[in-house]
């Protein structure tokens, strides 16, 4: 009985010694102690994955982690954005739970560091726990394709291509729950697919008609300027 006693009071202590640490980090926060702060949820976040117990102090510190280095601060505390740290440590959190918002979040970062074959993975898991935006987003990522973007802003060839088929699968999906604007995305794509000609017709039309005004407006500078 004395051995069981004791073991419940380290366990105890232990958990006070986590809260305690918690509720630290919390108040650096609250101060504006950015680096000491970022420092005491890393290692909140370290306790979390690695003891279940702790799992709720993990998951609260990963969040603030994920986003004071996505946005470059919260609430109090600052950091240089870093939207792939970012993506690590919601990658970390969602490893705990199951959080639509995050795994949303998490596919719009993975786009944005073009990290295409995950940020569809995420927005499908999104999707599959009815985050509308998602299914938005999987269908104009298949609209429009998808290429990488270098330095120099050159683009590369389609990393995905154009699938016009998947695109309208996946507004449908979201059309059939009554989504307004999925709807007006299927209907946008059945249009575009029987008026081909008619619509490629009006964006040269739009074409020359630019270059004719550039023409015009040149001109009567050039008249002015006599």
């Amino acid at each position: 009985i004395p051995f069981v006693r004791q073991t419940a009071t380290k366990e105890v202590e232990q958990t006070n010694n986590v809260e305690k640490q918690y509720n630290k980090a919390k108040e650096l926060l609250e101060h504006g102690i950015s680096e000491e702060a970022i420092k005491a949820f890393n290692q909140i976040a370290d306790i979390g994955m690695m003891e279940p117990q702790y799992q709720h102090y993990g998951c609260e510190a990963l969040k603030i982690l994920g986003e004071v280095y996505e946005t470059g601060k919260y609430e109090r505390i600052k950091a240089k954005v870093d939207r792939e740290l970012a993506a690590k440590y919601y990658e970390r959190y969602i490893k705990l739970v199951e959080d639509a918002n995050i795994l949303y979040k998490l596919g719009l970062l993975m786009l944005d560091i073009q990290n295409f074959s995950k940020a569809i993975t995420y927005l499908e898991k999104a999707a599959a726990l009815n985050v509308a935006q998602a299914y938005m987003r999987l269908g104009d990522i298949y609209e429009k394709g998808l290429n990488r973007i270098d330095e120099n802003g050159m683009k590369s060839d389609f990393i995905v291509p154009i699938d016009i088929e998947k695109a309208k699968s996946w507004y449908q999906k979201l059309a059939d729950k009554g989504d307004d604007k999925a709807k007006a995305a299927v209907d946008r794509i059945e249009y575009n697919a029987t008026h081909a000609d008619s619509i490629e017709f009006e964006e040269v039309d739009k074409i020359y008609s630019r270059i004719s005004e550039n023409f015009a407006a040149l001109a009567e500078y050039t008249c002015l300027s006599r």
